[in-house]
C-alpha cells in the first residue's frame, strides 16, 4: 500500500463545557480515601 506524499489531517477546535458538574472525578476521590 502506498502512503500518500501528504496524509490527510483533520482538526477541530476545543470548545468550553456548558456546565462543570464534578471537578474532582470518582477515581481519584475514592482512591484518596482508600489512601487515608
Amino acid at each position: 500500500r502506498e502512503q500518500p506524499e501528504v496524509p490527510e489531517v483533520t482538526t477541530v477546535d476545543a470548545f468550553p463545557p456548558a456546565k462543570i458538574v464534578d471537578s474532582l472525578g470518582a477515581g481519584d476521590t475514592f482512591d484518596a480515601s482508600v489512601i487515608f
